[in-house]
């Protein structure tokens, strides 16, 4: 291909026009098509036609080449660093793809290298490619294609070396060998678990097709699955905003392959694990079936809109029917239905009857339209699909009674057989024992009752002591309740679900004293009570709550297992849309916070609210438990605006249902106060912490954990509006309260210490808040699994101290440990990125480093104007910061222009007037144009 280095920029501009026309274009049609465009001009219908052929590897992003090789034709250069360049693999409109060989003699080894292309090397590309490749470093499962090194070539441009598979697209592998249906979906399984490997990891693919998992022969014989090609995935705690993470380019052309595109990503929305789940549905369909389930023509119209055939009525049409595959090599192999059969070894009768039931359902749910109603990740399709394949009823399918007891038939069909002859013998016996088993029932059903009168007379007893209950008063008998828990294992032995009832009312209680672990101890006897019951909605309700209190313990690996266990038992009890099931799903939610796992966190919650909501009025409290939960969730993403509404219907709804004075209330406001704080508005916060203060003050009591935490919410409001002594004096209670119950190196001990530093910083006893940062920080680097969010701000505290001091050399290397600490915790768009990147852009400015220091400062400006409100104070200061930035690297008309915009904006937004002055006061600082 000789593309003519000095073309115009009209031309240029033709032919990426012409290119993009042209691929969307079937295959067989596009020569006729550019020979039409083209007209008489052969010239043209050469260059664009050679863009067309170019050979692509799976490592390039084929469908994204949007004439950007028409740019200029790289020389294939010899070596790359310690890789000596072979053959060139395949080259797209990124980048280009080689063969290579490690050649500095330190052991052999092959590989692919893909190296930027001349030209390419733009801001954007660069990032993109940067992107990756740590996206590639964060992966260690043998399917997916590992990252061997990376670095940049002599002239700066960037590479990186994978793992060379020799391999072919998984469907063409499994048609050349003829591979059965059972062969294929044990190779989808495998495919399945390295996509649910990237989702651990918080990444999405998002173009999952064919040609980007390749499989090859192993050196025993066996199938070997690679997944490629994360060019354009997506870290999923990123902004889903769809149009400014990569999405589309500078031309337009969306990152994505439109044939395995889903249809949120076609209607620029959101892209979740879900959006995975379709592009695995499509594949899976494609291995089953040979072809594709949408039309060719109008395609993307068919992906947004059309139903799909089962798979297993797919198979007795022809092709003819408008359906097919995707490139005319498989077309020709599947022409007819027999040779699609031919090629699975079987007859279509046969594949027909094995692809219809489960696994048409399979199919079809990983296909639907909404990605709430798909499988919510690769993790869920593979356990309906090993459960397809062990003859266990689908999660995807209504659990019907017939259907169960077909499952079940087909994989007993032998026992059963024998019980059906032994129930026909055995009927005679019972008919003849019925009217004993009556009496029996009879006997049990007055036991029963009198179980109830002493459940309901223990249980009035012990609830009074219930801080919920109560709401005050003064019923608390602490050693009612020790006695009642030696007690009621000694006098309920022989009843265990009575006594395990009890046992969880009496948890409850100690629970919300403030005294969870005693709690634990009890609910876990009542599970191990009620695992020898037949009731699993009894069981599952001890697990929940045993769960819920593991959370609140941050026992996290233990709480799962509780609550996914309970969520099993729920759902099968209950059924999947009851307000049992949608309670236990609402606390996994919130236990994915706590743990980081956002993704999945925001989809149990969300799926959470639609089924209390669709509850009506008797699911209300736990709705707006629920919204609470959700609010946290955006709140600590900075998506403020969407936090916001959540909390204040969470708190409308708990008004509604318990009143003024009631914990709940308190909670939810301590959440809206929260994000108030977060947008600037003290006074509305204030007013907040101190009606949560209140009402736990008067239900837990002075001394309870909860008005600990209310404490100290309240302190740090007052204490960023200059209210210091009171602010000491209230995180100064609570530490009191905290510290005899958790101990000192406990990380909540840790939190508090830190908000207590910052208020001596801001009172000026720069010593005091030196011994109490070091305190926290001492705390969070002797726990192991601290998370950084937590870790950050302690770090970047103690920076604060050592540049308050001049000492420049310890405050930049500590925000600097505090900047990587968090980029390795929070999503890239998290707003709380911009603290240390405006510390460490400052301190840089201020130490004749501003080259150094505006990189940063514009990162912090950018982060802030997206998740915070125009005339926050927090992006007035990072503002003003990357101006004197600016200025001092002698773009003073950049520096204008910035505070110019962030003036306008002040004034526009009604901001506080001190903040006006700062921006107006540094724009009249800077020299006139005329200077």
């Amino acid at each position: 291909m000789a593309i003519v280095a000095g073309m115009t920029h009209q031309r240029q501009a033709h032919i990426h026009r012409l290119f993009g026309a042209a691929l969307d274009q079937p295959p067989a049609e596009r020569a006729a098509f550019l020979r039409t465009a083209c007209g008489d001009d052969d010239a043209l219908y050469d260059e664009v036609w050679a863009l067309l052929d170019v050979e692509v590897h799976p490592l390039l992003d084929e469908d994204t080449a949007f004439g950007a090789a028409a740019l200029l034709d790289d020389l294939d250069p010899d070596r790359v660093g310690p890789w000596r360049l072979g053959r060139r693999l395949g080259s797209g409109g990124m980048g280009t793809v080689y063969l290579a060989e490690r050649a500095d003699g330190t052991f052999e080894q092959v590989a692919a290298l893909k190296l930027v292309k001349r030209g390419m090397d733009t801001e954007a590309v660069l990032a993109r490619f940067q992107a990756e490749r740590q996206l590639l470093a964060r992966f260690d499962h043998p399917n997916i294609a590992r990252l061997l090194d990376g670095g940049q070539t002599e002239d700066g441009r960037p590479y990186f070396v994978m793992e060379y598979v020799d391999g072919e697209p998984i469907t063409a592998y499994c048609d050349r060998r003829h591979l059965p249906v059972a062969a294929r979906l044990a190779l989808f399984e495998v495919v399945c678990e390295a996509v649910e490997h990237a989702h651990r990891r918080l990444v999405v693919h998002r173009d999952l097709k064919p040609s980007n998992i390749l499989v090859a022969d192993g050196d025993d014989g066996q199938p070997v699955v690679k997944l490629l090609d994360f060019g354009i995935a997506k870290l999923l705690l990123g902004s889903n905003d769809g149009s400014e993470d990569g999405v589309y380019t500078q031309t337009g052309q969306r990152l994505l392959t439109p044939a395995y595109a889903a249809p949120e990503q076609l209607r620029a929305e959101p892209v979740t694990t879900a959006t995975d789940v379709f592009g695995l549905g499509l594949v899976l369909y494609e291995l089953l079936t040979g072809r594709h389930p949408f039309r060719q023509a109008a395609l993307e119209d068919a992906i947004l809109h059309a139903t799909p055939t089962r798979p297993s009525t797919l198979v007795q049409e022809r092709t003819s029917s408008g359906t097919g595959s995707l490139n005319a090599e498989a077309d020709e192999a599947t022409d007819s239905t027999e040779a699609i059969a031919e090629a699975r070894r079987t007859s279509t009768d046969r594949l027909r009857r094995r692809l219809r039931g489960d696994i048409d359902t399979i199919c079809l749910h990983a296909l639907e339209k909404e990605p709430e109603r798909r499988y919510p990740s690769a993790a869920a399709l593979l356990a309906d699909l090993r459960r397809e394949r062990t003859g266990v009823p689908i999660e995807a399918r209504a659990p019907s009674a017939a259907y169960r007891v077909r499952k079940f038939v087909e994989r007993h069909r032998a026992g059963v057989g024998i019980a059906v002859g032994a129930v026909l013998a055995l009927a005679v016996v019972v008919t003849l024992y019925t009217w004993r088993l009556a009496a029996e029932r009879d006997r049990a059903q007055l036991e029963a009752a009198k179980a109830q009168e002493v459940t309901a007379v223990l249980t009035g007893l012990f609830e009074q002591a219930n801080p919920l209950v109560a709401l005050g008063e003064s019923l608390t008998v602490r050693a009612v309740l020790d006695s009642g828990a030696v007690r009621i294992p000694r006098d309920l032995e022989a009843q265990s679900e009575l006594q395990a009832s009890l046992l969880i009312v009496l948890g409850d209680i100690y629970s919300n004293l403030g005294d969870p672990e005693r709690a634990i101890g009890l609910y876990e006897d009542a599970v191990a009570l009620r695992r020898a019951e037949a009731d699993p909605r009894l069981l599952a309700e001890a697990l929940w709550v045993s769960g819920t209190t593991l959370r609140s313990l941050d026992r996290t690996d233990e709480a799962r297992g509780s609550l996914e266990e309970a969520l099993r038992l729920s759902r099968r009890a209950w059924g999947p849309e009851h307000a049992e099931t949608a309670r236990v799903l609402s606390d996994l939610g919130m236990l994915d916070v706590q743990t980081g796992d956002y993704e999945a966190a925001e989809t149990r919650l969300r799926l959470a609210e639609t089924q209390q909501r669709a509850l009506g009025d008797a699911a209300v409290p736990d709705l707006a438990k629920t919204l609470g939960r959700l609010g946290l969730l955006y709140e600590r993403f900075g998506r403020l605006d969407d936090a916001a509404p959540i909390f204040a219907e969470s708190l409308a709804l708990n008004r509604q249902v318990f009143g003024d004075a009631h914990p709940n209330v308190a909670a939810a406001l301590q959440n809206l106060g929260i994000v108030q704080r977060e947008r600037g508005d003290d006074a509305a916060a204030e007013a907040a912490y101190r009606e949560g203060l209140a009402i736990n003050e008067h239900v837990y009591g002075a001394d309870h954990p909860e008005t600990a935490t209310a404490m100290r919410n309240l302190a740090s409001v007052l204490r960023d509006q200059g209210a210091y002594d009171e602010a000491e004096a209230l995180y100064l209670r609570a530490y009191d309260i905290r510290a005899p119950r958790l101990g000192p190196t406990h990380p909540t001990i840790a939190n508090l210490l830190n908000s207590l530093g910052t208020l001596y910083v801001r009172r000026g006893d720069l010593d005091q808040a030196a011994v109490t940062y070091r305190r926290a920080l001492d705390i969070y680097r002797a726990d192991p699994d601290v998370e950084p969010s937590r870790l950050a701000p302690a770090l970047h505290n103690l920076a604060g101290i050592h540049e308050d001091r001049e000492a420049y050399g310890e405050a930049e290397a500590l925000y600097r440990e505090a900047l990587q600490t968090l980029r390795a915790g929070v999503a890239p768009t998290s707003i709380d990125l911009a603290f240390p990147l405006t510390s460490l852009g400052s301190l840089l400015a201020s130490q004749g480093t501003p080259g150094q220091a505006v990189p940063l400062l514009r990162e912090a400006v950018r982060l802030r104007r997206d998740g915070l409100p125009p005339d926050h104070r927090y992006t007035a200061r990072s503002e003003v910061q990357l101006a004197r930035a600016l200025q001092a690297t002698g773009q003073t008309d950049g520096a204008r222009d910035l505070l110019t915009e962030s003036l306008a904006r002040l004034r526009a937004a009604e901001a506080d007037s001190s903040l006006i002055a700062s921006a107006a006061q540094h724009l009249a600082a800077l020299p006139s144009v005329a200077e």
